[in-house]
C-alpha cells in the first residue's frame, strides 16, 4: 500500500492489520519538511 498523504495512514495501518498476510506500508515522506526541535524536560 502506498501512502501519500497524512490523512491515509490511519486508516491504511488499520487495513494492513486487518489483512491476513504480511504488507508492506510504502509511506512517502517529504525529505525537505522540518523537524520539531528537541525539547529537554523540566
Amino acid at each position: 500500500m502506498r501512502i501519500e498523504n497524512p490523512s491515509e495512514l490511519k486508516g491504511a495501518i488499520k487495513k494492513a492489520f486487518a489483512m491476513d498476510k504480511p504488507v508492506v506500508l510504502d509511506v512517502v515522506t517529504d525529505t525537505f519538511a522540518l523537524a520539531k526541535k528537541p525539547r529537554l524536560p523540566g
